[in-house]
């Protein structure tokens, strides 16, 4: 989830805000705990299935009074982000780029991952983790080392905040912020980025771009972020693909939509002649986008149709 400050969008500089900044522009269940959300990586050419949401299956577990495990089945990467262990005071770094610790000094993200991990049936073997410009180098090894020993594939998710990646003149605070990022991504083999630097998260309404400004707003964004890419050197390394996340209205003001999300994806893997782009299709979302549901379905067939369907976030409106 991307985040900002309103006065520095659009001042062309790469501002991100100290922790005690960042609780002031999020929601209250993010402040105060919210459901994790699960993630279901697709696996290429591989059918989709449904899934269940992971609090329904963990529910299920304690109902039915068995210790053996259930068997994951389909090739898929099933996994969660894990917002149900705190926003602030877990998944954001501190002023100094430090990752919060329990009292055992373990990494809290660590920590909660592995009570997820031993209280599923179902083996969970992925995860997507913030990562925010400035964070301890340290920290995020001894993180993704640890997520790993735990037997999960650590995926990326890159913040952005305090810059408008639909306008020109913040261009290079993007790249600025992002890069490392990627970089690190790379440093580490990981094979997916994701990220939802397509938008200004939280702008005032009535913001929203159409037309000839939509346009604009697409051609700017595949031109930041393929000038990402190459600067990084992303072709040939171990990332092999970015997944881009659409927010429901209210959260952006452009890309609100599966269909908007679609048509910048479409544009960058047309630009870059690969599909490397894909767009993570969150339930939630989808419900409140505006969009019917045949819609959304109708739109989630052709992504995968095209090979250009990435994770699906299974959270309830």
């Amino acid at each position: 989830m991307g985040w900002g400050r309103g006065p520095e969008v659009g001042s062309g500089r790469s501002r991100m805000s100290p922790r005690g900044e960042i609780a002031r522009f999020l929601p209250e269940p993010w402040k105060n705990g919210a459901e994790g959300l699960v993630e279901a990586r697709p696996v290429p050419r591989e059918a989709e299935i449904p899934i269940l949401p992971f609090s329904s299956a963990l529910f299920l577990s304690s109902f039915l009074h068995m210790n053996d495990s259930i068997p994951l089945r389909p090739k898929i990467g099933l996994g969660v982000v894990p917002t149900h262990l705190r926003f602030v005071g877990c998944l954001v770094p501190d002023d100094a780029g430090r990752y919060p610790r329990d009292e055992h000094g373990v990494i809290k993200i660590v920590a909660g991952m592995r009570e997820l991990v031993e209280a599923s049936r179902v083996p969970l073997n992925c995860v997507q983790i913030s990562v925010f410009p400035g964070c301890d180098d340290g920290d995020v090894d001894e993180m993704i080392e640890q997520l790993r020993a735990l037997g999960l594939d650590v995926d990326l998710i890159m913040m952005l905040g305090g810059v408008d990646p639909k306008n020109p003149d913040d261009e290079d605070g993007v790249v600025e912020q992002l890069l490392p990022s990627v970089k690190a991504a790379m440093k580490h083999g990981i094979s997916t980025i994701s990220s939802t630097s397509i938008d200004v998260w939280m702008a005032p309404e009535g913001t929203g771009l159409s037309g000839e400004a939509f346009d604009a707003a697409v051609a700017q964004n595949v031109k930041v972020h393929l000038r990402i890419i190459e600067e990084a050197g992303v072709i040939g390394s171990s990332v092999k693909s970015w997944h881009i996340e659409f927010l429901r209205p209210g959260e952006f003001q452009t890309f609100t939509s599966i269909k908007r999300g679609r048509a910048l994806v479409q544009a960058a893997n047309a630009t870059l002649g690969q599909k490397f782009f894909k767009l993570i299709v969150d339930a939630a979302h989808c419900g409140n986008s505006g969009l019917s549901i045949e819609e959304n379905v109708e739109t989630i067939g052709a992504l995968a149709a095209d090979g250009e369907l990435g994770a699906v976030h299974a959270t309830p409106p």
